[in-house]
């Protein structure tokens, strides 16, 4: 028998900001990583709970809580797309990842013993990441990929 080839995706990122957190149970951080996989391409995961029930071998109310336990961290965020009943047509699961701490402090010192508080416009990390009403991070100095190039990416999903 020939079996069926399963191409979520290339591979999946497990931030230390998740993978070190003690308070997510170790399967919190696995549904992390698939859902980081999954939203690769359109850029927000859309797969539903009973397919991620699935894919970790437990029931979909599991799921349910963990999603709901990385959102209330802060660590996703999810968007509920409703018809004009109100009745839920679909569910885009956001990562909402910010790489490094935003804060006005450099931690580096200098030689002298003083803290360097010049600002660089090049490489300035607080003025290229953006947040913006939802809560998502937008980065401005992303780098530019050709269609061509993509398309080979996702050729195999």
């Amino acid at each position: 028998m020939k079996e069926k080839k399963e191409n979520i995706g290339y591979y999946s990122i497990i931030p230390a900001t998740i993978l070190y957190n003690k308070e997510l149970k170790a399967n919190e951080k696995l549904l992390y990583a698939i859902i980081t996989s999954l939203a690769c391409k359109e850029g927000y995961c859309f797969a539903t709970n009973k397919y991620f029930a699935e894919k970790l071998g437990v029931n979909p109310k599991t799921i349910s809580s963990w999603i709901s336990d990385l959102q209330k961290r802060k660590f996703i965020i999810v968007e509920l797309i409703r018809n004009e009943n109100k009745q839920i047509i679909q569910r885009k699961i956001y990562i909402n990842d910010v790489p490094y701490p935003l804060n006005n402090v450099y931690q580096y010192q200098s030689k002298n013993g003083q803290a360097i508080h010049q600002k660089v416009e090049d490489n300035n990390i607080r003025d290229n990441i953006k947040i913006n009403k939802k809560g998502y991070s937008n980065y401005t100095n992303q780098r530019e990929y050709s269609e061509e190039f993509l398309n080979s990416l996702y050729a195999n999903l």
